[in-house]
């Protein structure tokens, strides 16, 4: 890519070309390329737009939890372990749409037995991310929740990990005095809203089986 013009400010201008670009398809909920997939190549390609500041990072405060956003019930369990080591394990109130979420993600070293804090609410930089996603209509890999109604994000608890077996895929997880504040999520960024609603959990396991290789 080469850029032309860059003004940093907000409505500044953004003016690049990009050169001699391949393009390869990808399965998002796999989160792999997809095995003799479409591939696109672009010679040259222009870019002109205004910009736009990335938002600051999220403020964390104490939620106040209130009736109806008081602990999660789930029926239903999905884990996924990915091929870059992330886990993904994913507990909703029906197997079926529309449904709340709470979904666990895990993208640093994680070990059966290790009890892990949950104390950064920014979807950009946490490592063991945890978030509740109301009424959400389909299946989406939208981390903007596009298919749902209302995000909270986790700031506060304990994740207790206390079987993790890549061999068979069995994962168990024990979520404890956990914390979460209403934000918006635009992309990788977590914004914080006005007057935001709390909800909290006091416990929760999430465990099932990820689909492993032969």
């Amino acid at each position: 890519m080469t850029i032309t013009v860059f003004e940093p400010t907000e409505g500044g201008a953004f003016e690049a070309t990009l050169n001699d670009i391949v393009l390869e398809e990808f399965d998002a909920d796999a989160n792999d390329f997809v095995v003799n997939g479409e591939v696109t190549c672009l010679d040259d390609t222009a870019l002109s737009m205004s910009t736009k500041p990335l938002p600051g990072a999220p403020v964390w405060t104490a939620p106040v939890c209130a009736d109806g956003t008081e602990g999660f019930t789930a029926t239903y369990n999905n884990i996924f372990f990915s091929s870059f080591g992330a886990i993904l394990a994913t507990a909703t109130t029906t197997e079926a749409f529309p449904r709340d979420e709470m979904r666990l993600e895990l993208y640093g070293d994680y070990e059966a037995g290790g009890v892990y804090q949950i104390d950064d609410l920014n979807y950009n930089t946490c490592e063991t991310c945890l978030s509740i996603q109301t009424n959400c209509t389909e299946e989406s890999a939208d981390i903007s929740g596009g298919t749902c109604d209302t995000r909270y994000n986790a700031g506060a608890g304990t994740l207790t990990i206390t079987t993790l077996d890549e061999t068979t895929g069995e994962f168990v997880g024990l979520i404890e005095n956990a914390q979460f504040i209403e934000v918006d999520q635009e992309g990788l960024h977590t914004i914080n809203v006005d007057n935001a609603a709390g909800w909290c959990v006091d416990s929760i396991t999430i465990s099932g089986f990820a689909p492993v290789g032969d």
